[in-house]
């Protein structure tokens, strides 16, 4: 699970800088794309920047994922203010159950 919800959490570790590049990957393009994509303000210039890095990153294959965390949930129709959210965290003050519907 990211620290943020945008894709730099991922990328910034394999910067060829970062502290946590355990992979000692080095791409002068990549470093460049993802710094210019740090001060752009754009949005739609910086998804194309992290795009293009992304697609260096896909065909260096410096990591391989080899696990994706996922949750599976079944809340009932009567549940309300449930809200998925990535860290999978829900605040009972904001969840309440309206009356169950009449049995068959």
């Amino acid at each position: 699970i990211g620290d943020y919800n945008d894709a730099s959490t991922f990328m910034e570790i394999l910067h060829s800088e970062h502290g946590l590049n355990d992979t000692g990957y080095d791409n002068p393009e990549y470093d460049a794309l993802l710094e210019q994509a740090s001060i752009e303000p754009d949005l739609a210039r910086r998804s194309r920047l992290m795009h293009q890095a992304e697609a260096l990153l896909l065909d260096d294959l410096p990591v391989i994922p080899i696990y994706f965390y996922v949750t599976s949930k079944l809340v009932r129709p009567e549940v309300v203010g449930w809200q998925g959210n990535l860290m999978d965290h829900h605040a009972t003050r904001h969840v309440r159950i309206l009356a169950a519907p009449p049995a068959d």
